[in-house]
């Protein structure tokens, strides 16, 4: 997404390098995808249109 549109920002980080950044996003498997600070998290690969859809809707509320 970040390499189509100028308003979009992407970093990646090795986990391994940079362990307070692993904990502090919970990284314990990749890849892991992190929105705005931890707002919307991916776990896995996932699909362009649900990580479009998830990001759009934002955080879930508490259960």
């Amino acid at each position: 997404m970040a390499m189509l549109n100028p308003n979009v920002v992407g970093e990646m980080v090795d986990a391994q390098s940079f362990l307070d950044l692993a904990r502090e996003y919970q990284v314990y498997g990749v890849p892991k995808t992190v929105v705005n600070g931890g707002v919307v998290q991916f776990a896995r690969a996932v699909p362009a249109a649900i990580f479009r859809e998830q990001h759009l809707r934002g955080p879930r509320p508490p259960s």
